[in-house]
């Protein structure tokens, strides 16, 4: 296997490491399964939601620009705790208006 990633080109060293590094753990603990939003900083963090429009595409860094004002604050510092994690929802479409999602069920 060792040789499949030295013949795609990566580096020979790094390659002869890393499964040096894998050969030694313990495969039980290696398949254990783990709660990574446990060990996730970004589990407390809040998510600021924004319906998707194509010219907010720069919002996440008007948050990180702007954010030092936020922190200020002492009372947006107890809601926020860290700078929030960005995320777009897709709006609403005609599809959605005209279309039910829903099959009503038919009388007997």
């Amino acid at each position: 296997m060792e040789g499949h990633f030295i013949k795609r080109g990566f580096n020979k060293k790094l390659v002869k490491d890393q499964f040096s590094e894998v050969k030694v753990k313990d495969r039980a603990e290696m398949l254990r399964q783990t709660d990574k939003r446990k060990n996730s900083n970004l589990s407390n963090r809040v998510p600021l939601v924004v319906e998707f429009h194509p010219a907010l595409k720069e919002i996440n860094g008007i948050v990180e620009t702007l954010w030092p004002i936020l922190e200020t604050s002492e009372r947006m510092r107890d809601v926020f705790g860290s700078r929030p994690i960005v995320s777009c929802k897709r709006p609403k479409n005609l599809e959605d208006s005209l279309v039910r999602s829903k099959v009503k069920k038919a009388r007997e």
